[in-house]
């Protein structure tokens, strides 16, 4: 894949996360977007524009496209805060993009090392993927 895919998919996170909006298949930025079902067609009409629903055969509402929002003006939507640090030991814990980790160890095949240590190093960004169990 292409560095353009990935900038792709993490715009399409911040969409789903921030905006409650999904991204189609083969979408590209700034492309129309689809309103998830979490989200009323009332408040989407009130804050996207060229709000559309497709006709279905079932009559019902549920595909709706807006314009994609500007996606260099990424900002928390009304009422939420922004991700800071998390409580390590909540039962309920979820990451979300941005979201600041706290510090663990870390023992590889390339030595140990704490999660914050590697973070420090360059390039300064990290994709982290973690399996939920020990296989």
């Amino acid at each position: 894949r292409t560095f353009v895919e990935f900038v792709r998919c993490i715009d399409s996170l911040f969409l789903t996360q921030d905006m409650i909006l999904a991204t189609p298949a083969n979408w590209e930025a700034g492309g129309r977007v689809v309103v998830a079902p979490g989200m009323a067609s009332d408040v989407a009409r009130e804050k996207y524009s060229n709000f559309e629903v497709t006709a279905l055969p079932s009559g019902k509402d549920y595909l709706r496209f807006v314009d994609c929002p500007d996606l260099s003006k990424f900002s928390a939507p009304d009422g939420v805060e922004a991700p800071g640090p998390v409580d390590s030991g909540a039962l309920d814990f979820r990451a979300q993009l941005g979201t600041s980790f706290p510090d663990f160890a870390c023992n590889s095949t390339h030595g140990s090392f704490t999660f914050h240590e590697f973070l420090d190093r360059e390039p300064r960004w990290t994709m982290l993927f973690s399996h939920p169990k020990d296989f």
